[in-house]
C-alpha cells in the first residue's frame, strides 16, 4: 500500500514511541539504564528493526531520533505518527485496514511505509528487555 502523507502539527499527546535500527538500540540502552517508571509500565510491539513502546506521554523516555505515535482522533483504532497522516480520510482508511486485515488496533508508519497489529503489546519486563537488547543488535 503506498499512501500520500501530509505533515500535520501533533496535536494532543503521544502513547507511543517508535524507534528503528540504531536508535532503537538507544532505547533499549535507555530502558536498561533504568528510568522513574518501572517496566511494567509499557507495552511493547515489534516487528525486524522496529519497536513501539506504549505508555504514558510523560513516561515515555526521550532519546535523540525518536517519533511519537498516538490513535487518530478520528479513527481511534488507527495509530499515526504525531507530524504526519495519510492524505485520505483516516476514518475511512481505518474502516478498509481493519476489514482487509481483520484486525485492530493498527500502526500506520510513514517511513518506511508499514502496518503493525497492535492487538497483543506485550507488557515490558527485564527479561524481555534482554531478548530485544539482542534482538536488535
Amino acid at each position: 500500500m503506498i499512501l500520500s502523507w501530509r505533515e500535520r502539527s501533533g496535536h494532543g499527546e503521544p502513547t507511543g514511541l517508535v524507534a528503528q535500527g540504531e536508535v532503537a538500540r538507544r532505547v533499549i540502552a535507555r530502558l536498561k539504564d533504568g528510568l522513574d517508571v518501572p517496566l511494567a509500565a509499557f507495552s511493547v510491539v515489534a516487528a525486524r528493526g522496529f519497536l513501539l513502546l506504549i505508555g504514558r506521554a510523560d513516561a515515555l523516555p526521550w532519546v535523540d531520533g525518536v517519533q511519537y505515535c498516538a490513535p487518530d482522533p478520528s479513527a481511534p483504532s488507527l495509530w499515526l505518527p504525531m507530524l504526519a497522516a495519510p492524505a485520505i480520510s483516516t476514518d475511512l482508511l481505518q474502516t478498509a485496514l481493519t476489514v482487509r486485515l481483520k484486525q485492530s488496533p493498527l500502526l500506520l508508519w510513514h517511513e518506511p511505509e508499514q502496518i503493525l497489529p497492535l492487538d497483543r503489546p506485550i507488557t515490558l519486563t527485564a527479561s524481555l528487555l534482554d531478548w530485544l537488547d539482542k534482538e536488535f543488535e
